[in-house]
């Protein structure tokens, strides 16, 4: 987590982790909706704050056995926290 990313380096890859998926989310969405002309549903599991308002977040596999489901639980209130309101779990 001590990387360095920018193109001078200026960046510590902790503090922009999710900061690629958040910017993909945007142009996404814009994407899905100029070409449907309808809203998107767009899921990514990279999340950064805010970021709920272009996509839903996917927790990520889990493995079909009760301490997988017991620990999602988890996942699912601290993003509700996080005033997400959909967030996938893939059992």
């Amino acid at each position: 987590m001590t990387a360095t990313q920018g193109e001078k380096n200026q960046f510590i890859h902790y503090n922009v982790h999710s900061l690629y998926g958040y910017s993909q989310s945007i142009p996404t969405r814009e994407a899905v909706q100029e070409i449907t002309g309808k809203r998107g549903f767009i899921v990514s599991r990279s999340t950064f704050p805010s970021s709920n308002r272009f996509t839903a977040h996917w927790l990520g596999d889990n493995h079909s056995q009760w301490w997988s489901m017991r620990d999602s639980i988890k996942s699912l209130l601290e993003f509700s926290m996080f005033r997400y309101s959909f967030v996938r779990i893939k059992l």
